[in-house]
Formats: structure tokens, sequence, C-alpha cells
């Protein structure tokens, strides 16, 4: 499976779900760094704890937030594609 925000140029390429230790390869514009799932989670986890301390930060300090952001919803695309049929954002496909 194949996730795309492409708003961010993130996409997430999770890989080998059959198997004992699934990978997840993470490409944010041209870098890419594969972690195990497990990993990944974590990470995630981690991330959203330091967004909502930082929104905190931001309506303690200002008591606002900014209004032309308030109303969008960051949106993600699922692509069902097999992992040997991924090739990665920096290498074009040859048609």
């Amino acid at each position: 499976m194949v996730y795309h925000l492409t708003k961010y140029e993130l996409e997430i390429l999770c890989t080998h779900l059959d198997q004992k230790n699934p990978a997840v390869v993470v490409t944010l514009g041209s870098e890419v760094r594969t972690l195990q799932l497990e990993g990944l989670i974590n990470f995630w986890v981690d991330m959203v704890k330091v967004g909502r301390k930082a929104v905190e930060a931001h309506l303690a300090l200002t008591g606002s937030t900014n209004s032309s952001e308030r109303d969008k919803t960051p949106t993600a695309q699922l692509e069902e594609t097999r992992p040997e049929d991924y090739v990665h954002p920096s290498k074009s496909r040859q048609t």
C-alpha cells in the first residue's frame, strides 16, 4: 500500500505486510527513510504529541489560531500498489 500526502510531498509505502517484520518507506521530498512498522507508529505518536503541545503553546501565547488555516483538513490518498511496482518519486517511470 502507498499513501500520498501530495501537499507535503509525503509518501508512505508499506512493504512486507505479510511477513513477521513489516517495513515502511517514508519519503518526504527527496529524503527517504526506511523504518520498521513499530518504529513508524512510535514516531507518529510522538509527532502528534509534539504537535498538540505546539498548538497549545500557540493558543496560550496568541489567544487564537490562524483563521486562514482553521477550516482546512489535510487529506490522504490511498493508492493500492504492489511493492514490486513501486518507483521512488525521484526516479522517473519510463513509458
